[in-house]
């Protein structure tokens, strides 16, 4: 999503030569004298406004969620409450600067954010500065509770839709950052095609009254007129979840198994007291979302093609081999492997 033109172009090039000089002179920062974002910078009412939701949001993960998946994750969630003059649960405090990746987007912003509170004491361009502050305002702002929202399939829709709805007020802010993260979340939109809208049934976000008006599309027959994903929709400010659904959306639960149908005869308000309801519930939050192991896997294969051969011949065997491996070990514990040395 974080594209040059979403930083505010300087070239991508240039902000990794940025990162590499700050990570060298860290041990010359005083980390006690950093500067958070000033007033200044929130004179609009929608900024104030979402820097108070992202106040509420990163502390409470950081205080409910309980341990983070990643050690980055926790660090991005107090750079962002530090940023916006907030003080972290556990205190300030600031990690060494680590390694960076181009497919991790992650690294990019918390060296962003570290840059720009310790800018007087790492001198920085204007033109860079600016282009900071404006990656930084969006990462935080906008794409931080999506990003920890976004492992949640029966919030995926709601969650994507309203980010859409944030990026088109934006416009009023940065317009050139709002149409680049319009685009690049437009390609990305799966979640909301006609099937699987459906898991919205389930979210605690929807409300009741508008899964009744989801139940009442359930009987619209999907044909050219009706939208088939939210990337092909104008005057997203205007559009509701109800407005994707149509009988195809029956079709996620036919493939989960579950007992979807027996609900429709009944008011959403009382779905949580249904044995129907909390069965499908289980079984929709153990979906697993693709995120950040994704992105893990892309800089390894990455990594790992690179260094190992330059060969495409030989670098596709050694993949089949390494699979082959996986497929006859099944467990890389050590009993296992002596079990088959035996054998």
């Amino acid at each position: 999503m974080f594209s040059n033109a979403a930083l505010g172009q300087p070239a991508d090039q240039m902000f990794v030569l940025l990162f590499k000089s700050f990570k060298e002179k860290w041990n010359f920062i005083n980390q006690e004298e950093y500067q958070c974002l000033s007033d200044e910078d929130l004179n609009d009412d929608f900024l104030k406004h979402l820097k108070d939701e992202a106040v509420i949001f990163a502390t409470k993960c950081l205080q409910t969620s309980g341990k983070q998946p990643r050690d980055d994750y926790k660090e991005f969630l107090e750079l962002t409450l530090l940023f916006l003059g907030e003080i972290p649960p556990r205190g300030k405090r600031f990690n060494t600067p680590g390694a960076f990746h181009h497919a991790r987007w992650l690294s990019k912003v918390i060296y962003s954010i570290k840059i720009y509170m310790f800018r007087k004491q790492f001198k920085v361009m204007p033109k860079e500065e600016k282009a900071l502050l404006s990656f930084n305002l969006f990462a935080s702002l906008l794409y931080m509770s999506s990003w920890f929202s976004c492992r949640f399939p029966e919030d995926a829709a709601i969650n994507d839709l309203s980010l859409l709805k944030k990026f088109d007020t934006y416009k009023s802010v940065d317009e050139k950052i709002s149409q680049t993260a319009t685009a690049a979340l437009k390609r990305h939109l799966w979640y909301l095609s006609k099937e699987l809208i459906g898991l919205s049934f389930f979210s605690n976000h929807v409300s009741s009254e508008t899964k009744q008006k989801m139940i009442s599309k359930l009987n619209t027959k999907p044909n050219a007129k009706i939208v088939k994903r939210l990337e092909n929709v104008a005057d997203i400010h205007l559009k509701s979840i109800e407005d994707f659904v149509t009988s195809r959306s029956l079709v996620i639960f036919e493939r989960l198994g579950i007992d979807f149908p027996s609900l429709l005869a009944t008011d959403p308000s009382i779905w949580d007291s249904l044995e129907a309801y909390k069965k499908g519930t289980i079984r929709i939050k153990g979906l697993r979302v693709v995120n950040d192991c994704a992105e893990r896997g892309i800089a390894l294969i990455s990594t790992y093609n690179e260094k190992l051969t330059k060969n495409e011949e030989q670098r596709q065997y050694l993949l089949n081999i390494v699979q082959q491996h996986r497929d006859k070990f099944k467990s890389a514990k050590k009993s296992l492997l002596m079990q088959m040395n035996k054998d």
